[in-house]
């Protein structure tokens, strides 16, 4: 094993799955711990981590709040926790601790110097020390050749291809080449957006020398088309000669170009404004128009009178009827009485007359006498002067109801008429309004103060309208005319302007050629780079590859896949690495993620694991931390990697865990020292409780086992 560096001491205090205090002994090329699962080995190797990183990656992850507590054992939460390792680094003992909790930590080294070293200092101190070549790739050679986490074997496969080729860039110490690749691009990326800028700015200037040349070209015409100012000034005296009566026009000879634009814009506002008014005031008058001729006021008496006269009648007839009926109640009552006096009668009788001797039908002299009790004279009589009174009331009512529908049509359409009347009344006063509220040009001269405007006003309102148009045009015209005639001085100022922004746009093109071709230099720079970074990184690649191929071959996880390989290609400029296993014999070639099972992979990443922090430049870390990665395997897979430990330990300090019993021991006699001045350490988790786990240590030596096997075969 190697003598510059080795663990010596491990002690945990309440860190994850220890409560209290536990101090383990890792003083030997190889520290073997084993026992079921959940009895606290992976709390070790997190301890390991969290000593050197300062975190641990895969519990972060997983946690559902920030502010879960995920470093400090539950049973001690309001204390903090404490990792401490002695080392022993180039003959002389180091004590590595870090205390803290999920906020934070600190960091300490003692002897590595006359005095203590904290924090950062102590982490930059370390890293140097373990990897001077390339100290602050630390935290990541660490997870990539340092330590094997448990459930992460593949994670040398299951990288992105661009992170397997950096990370095999970092174990084959090329750091530095790595970083020239990396300001080359960052080179190239700064280039790349200079020339954006370049090329946004000749856009920009391009657009602004475009419309420069349209402003003067349209200014140019629009002075060539300008006529005298007096041509101007003979069209409003023309117009105001043509002035429409009831208005009269206060217009300076020569008015200047701001008056002129103003009087325009009032001129537009009373157009507008009579316009609206005036179609309103027709749109009145034609409904009033569509109406019948409006109710006299005579006509609406009369109706009110037939209506009063018709009512009467009904009360008189209504009356009538009631007299006829009681009439006819009381002559029924009276029938009524006498066929209940026969009734009582009927039983008097005997079987035959007294006066005939004729027999006598009791019940047939009842039916008679109900019929000439109920359909005398007198009660037909009263009958029909009902009937004749209700059928008068109701030709009365018919005739009332009639009269009263006259009425309301006559007065509706009175209410119709007087209301189109105020309106129109209204909006000839609105018109009034506007009329004396006219300002400057026009004035109105026909009105009186708070007098309706009149109607032959009302009917020149069209061709006032259209004359304040023409007005307001030739304003307008004359106005344009002005400031055009004023910018004869501006248009030469444009001129220069436009001189001057062709210019820019050539200095602006020139500086753009230059950005493309410096942009240019650099992307063919990094494109060599990064070139020469693979070639590099295949070159040193092949020294490591038979190592590669030597450990996966000794796993043999395959029956025909039986050789894996690196190929290492440019893409998109960037490097990329992938992994991929062959069938020599059958000529395939797949990645082995794709065609392995779960074990078969776990035995391909476990074996490019370990051939990239043994093969890498420098022996990146002098020590190799496995956390269980059997635990997929077969036995022939466990069979090939415990030969493969031997040959590990004597590289680098070897811990490895295993949750089987039998691999265990298969381990133990394995990785048994072959003389006296190595050590292993074998840490048995037997159980957990709430203080932590229950380890027994042992030290098996070589003679030891070899007898307890000769005993085991009898």
């Amino acid at each position: 094993m190697p003598s510059d560096f080795r663990f010596l001491t491990l002690e945990i205090t309440r860190f994850r799955g220890v409560r209290d205090s536990m101090l383990f002994d890792l003083d030997g090329s190889v520290v073997l711990l084993h026992g079921p699962n959940g009895t606290g080995k992976t709390s070790f190797f997190d301890a390991l981590q969290w000593l050197f990183l300062g975190s641990i990656e895969r519990l972060s992850a997983v946690r559902r709040r920030k502010n879960t507590e995920h470093i400090v054992n539950v049973y001690k939460s309001q204390k903090k926790a404490r990792v401490v390792a002695d080392v022993l680094l180039n003959g002389k003992r180091i004590t590595l601790s870090r205390t803290g909790n999920y906020k934070n930590t600190t960091f300490e080294i003692s002897g590595a110097a006359p005095a203590k070293l904290y924090g950062r200092e102590a982490k930059e101190w370390l890293a140097l020390t373990l990897l001077p070549h390339h100290p602050e790739a630390l935290d990541k050679i660490f997870m990539v050749s340092g330590l094997l986490e448990q459930d992460e074997v593949r994670s040398v496969l299951q990288a992105s291809a661009k992170d397997r080729y950096d990370q095999i860039s970092i174990l084959l110490g090329l750091r530095d080449l790595q970083r020239f690749e990396d300001e080359a691009r960052e080179a190239a990326n700064k280039a790349a957006k200079y020339t954006k800028q370049a090329r946004d700015e000749f856009k920009e200037a391009e657009e602004s020398v475009e419309i420069a040349s349209v402003l003067v070209k349209k200014s140019e015409q629009e002075v060539a088309q300008l006529k005298p100012i007096e041509a101007y000034t003979e069209e409003l005296s023309r117009l105001i000669k043509e002035t429409p009566p009831h208005i009269q026009v206060e217009l300076p000879t020569v008015p200047d170009t701001a008056e002129a634009f103003i009087f325009a814009q009032n001129c537009r506002q009373l157009s507008r404004s009579l316009k609206d008014g005036w179609s309103t005031l027709n749109e009145v008058q034609a409904e009033l128009d569509g109406l019948d001729a409006r109710p006299s006021d005579e006509q609406t008496d009369e109706a009110v009178q037939v209506l009063e006269e018709h009512t009467t009648v009904v009360e008189k007839l209504e009356a009538d009827l009631g007299n006829a009926q009681e009439l006819l109640r009381s002559a029924e009552r009276d029938s009524q009485r006498v066929a209940r006096l026969a009734a009582a009668a009927i039983p008097l009788l005997g079987e035959c007359c007294p006066v005939c001797e004729q027999s006598i039908d009791p019940e047939r002299v009842e039916a008679r006498l109900h019929e000439i009790s109920t359909g005398t004279a007198e009660l037909i009589q009263h009958r029909e002067a009902v009937n004749e009174a209700a059928a008068q009331v109701k030709l009365a009512q018919e005739r009332r109801n009639e009269s009263k529908v006259h009425l309301d049509v006559v007065q509706q359409a009175h209410r119709i008429w007087k209301e189109l009347q105020q309106r129109k009344s209204q909006l000839k006063t609105q018109l009034s309004d506007i009329c004396r509220e006219t300002s400057e040009p026009v004035r109105f001269d026909a009105l009186i103060p708070d007098e309706v405007v009149p109607d032959e006003v009302v009917r020149s309102l069209p061709s006032i309208i259209k004359w304040l148009n023409r007005f307001a045009s030739s304003l307008e015209v004359y106005h344009h005319a002005v400031v055009g005639l004023q910018r004869l001085g501006d248009l030469e100022r444009s001129r220069s302007e436009l001189t001057e922004k062709k210019r820019n746009l050539e200095h602006i093109r020139k500086a753009l050629g230059e950005a493309e071709a410096h942009e240019k230099d650099h992307k063919s720079l990094l494109a060599a780079t990064t070139e020469a970074r693979i070639k590099v990184t295949e070159r040193l690649f092949e020294t490591i590859e038979p190592l590669v191929a030597d450990i996966y071959s000794r796993l043999d996880p395959h029956p025909t896949f039986t050789d894996i390989r690196f190929q290492h290609e440019r893409y998109y400029r960037r490097g990329e690495s992938h992994a991929m296993v062959s069938d020599a014999a059958a000529e395939v070639e797949a990645d082995p993620l794709v065609v392995f099972s779960s074990s078969q992979a776990n035995a391909a990443a476990l074996s490019c694991f370990l051939a990239m922090g043994l093969g890498a430049s420098g022996r990146p870390l002098p020590f190799v931390m496995l956390d269980d990665p059997l635990q997929a395997m077969d036995d022939i897979n466990v069979l090939g990697f415990a030969d493969l430990c031997r040959f590990l330990r004597t590289r680098k300090q070897l811990i490895v865990s295993t949750h089987d019993r039998r691999f265990a021991d298969l381990l133990r006699r394995k990785l048994a020292p072959r003389d006296a001045e190595d050590r292993t350490v074998v840490h048995e988790f037997i159980g957990w409780h709430r203080q932590g786990p229950t380890v027994k240590t042992a030290y098996p030596s070589y003679e030891t086992d070899i007898e307890q096997l000769l005993v085991q075969l009898g």
